[in-house]
C-alpha cells in the first residue's frame, strides 16, 4: 500500500518530467491510499494550471477523475489529535502531516508494504513529503532520548 500525496498523484496524472518516477511507483505497488486531503490538493494544482491557460476546465476535469481512479476509494479521513502531534513534533505542516497519520494509522491496521527502511520495521510505504516528515520525527525523538 503507497500513501501517496497530492504531488506524486499530480506528477502521475499529469505529465512531466517526474512522470516516470510516479509511474515507476504505481508499477510497484497499485495500491494507493491518500487522506481525504488529497482532493483539495489536487485541485489546487490543477487550478494553478487552469489559470495558466495549460489546461481547459475539460482537461483538469479528467485529470482529478484520473486520480480519483488511482486512488480506487482508498482515501480516509485522519485522527486530528495524531495530525497536531506529528505537526508539532516535526514543525511540518498539518496538511503533510495527513499522510504521515495515515501511513501510520495503516502500519497500526496491519496494511502495508515496503518503504521508509528502518521506520515501524521498514513496513509501510509512503510518498513525499512523508519520507522527509519521518525522518525529522525520528531525529526529534532521537533528540530527546539524548
Amino acid at each position: 500500500m503507497i500513501v501517496a500525496d497530492a504531488n506524486l498523484l499530480a506528477y502521475l496524472v499529469m505529465p512531466g518530467e517526474r512522470t516516470d518516477e510516479a509511474e515507476a511507483v504505481l508499477s510497484r505497488d497499485p495500491a494507493w491510499a491518500a487522506p481525504t486531503l488529497w482532493r483539495s490538493e489536487l485541485r489546487s494544482v490543477v487550478h494553478k494550471y487552469l489559470l495558466r491557460g495549460d489546461l481547459t476546465v475539460t482537461r483538469a476535469l479528467a485529470i482529478l477523475e484520473q486520480a480519483a481512479e488511482v486512488i480506487g476509494g482508498r482515501e480516509a479521513d485522519v485522527d486530528s489529535r495524531t495530525v497536531l502531534e506529528l505537526a508539532t513534533r516535526s514543525k511540518c505542516s498539518t496538511y503533510d502531516c495527513e499522510y504521515v497519520a495515515l501511513t501510520l494509522a495503516r502500519v497500526r491496521a496491519g496494511t502495508s508494504g515496503e518503504v521508509c527502511p528502518g521506520h515501524h520495521g521498514g513496513r509501510t510505504v509512503t510518498a513525499h513529503p512523508s519520507h522527509e516528515l519521518f525522518r525529522r520525527l525520528r531525529l526529534r525523538r532521537n533528540r530527546r532520548r539524548s
